[in-house]
């Protein structure tokens, strides 16, 4: 049996060097490492397994290890609220030590308030995106009642705002229940989305028109519709015809 000098490990009769150092191998275990001799190759050590759940270091619990989804979407409800609920207090308190009166902080709070929504809404109904689309068109119709309503009165938030968030919201929500009815996604997604916007264009210029002119009176959003009507028609021919098997994925290999 031969060992190495420099390393101390045993080696097979054939090797003509050390596989680790490249020095000669010596018939006499070295006494440096005589308490520690092993053979080479040497099993590899199994790597430490962390328990399932666990992010720490080495393996170390973390705070949330045994929580369940549901309890995690209430702590982290619960942490928006304080989050957002410290900067509403703080800009409601600095505007009245400033200005001895609540004036920009109006603004400000239906912001706050509105943008905590946002977050908490999608958490707390994940599983409804129904519902938490509907919880999301209602607090951007409370967000620009609120900021119209901030100057104590009502001017712009019924004839303009409101509307216009009912078509954003409806096209969105048009779109998102076709591509989900569509049982292979690919083209169809963009040409969904294409006729979307062009639905939308429509119903912006409309509101827009019976706010100012008090009838309809469709020019550029006639001619947005009439542009991206070919490309709507061309992508689902594409999608059915000819890659109606590739995804959008595989096409444009995300």
């Amino acid at each position: 049996m031969n060992y190495c000098p420099r390393c101390g490990v045993r080696l097979a009769d054939a090797e003509p060097r050390c596989p680790l150092c490249g020095a000669a191998p010596s018939p006499e275990a070295p006494l440096a490492a005589s308490a520690g001799l092993s053979d080479f190759p040497a099993e590899p050590a199994e790597p430490a397994t962390r328990p399932e759940g666990r992010t720490g270091p080495e393996g170390a619990a973390t705070p949330l290890d045994g929580l369940k989804r549901s309890e995690r979407s209430r702590l982290a409800l619960e942490l928006l609220a304080l989050v957002f609920g410290i900067a509403l207090v703080t800009t409601l308190l600095v505007d009245l030590f400033v200005n001895r009166a609540l004036g920009w902080s109006r603004y400000s709070s239906a912001a706050i308030a509105a943008v905590w929504a946002y977050a908490s809404a999608p958490v707390a109904l994940r599983k409804k995106p129904a519902r938490a689309l509907a919880a999301l068109f209602g607090v951007t119709i409370a967000l620009l009642l609120g900021l119209d309503a901030a100057d104590l009165r009502l001017s712009w938030s019924l004839s303009l705002g409101a509307p216009l968030a009912a078509v954003a919201f409806g096209g969105f929500a048009l779109a998102a229940a076709a591509i989900r009815k569509a049982k292979r996604k690919g083209l169809n997604v963009l040409g969904v989305a294409l006729g979307c916007v062009s639905l939308v264009a429509l119903g912006v210029e409309l509101v827009l028109d019976l706010a100012a002119l008090g009838r309809p009176d469709l020019r550029w959003s006639v001619v947005v519709a009439f542009a991206l009507i070919p490309s709507f028609a061309l992508l689902f021919y594409l999608h059915h015809r000819i890659t109606d098997r590739a995804s959008l994925k595989k096409l444009f290999r995300l």
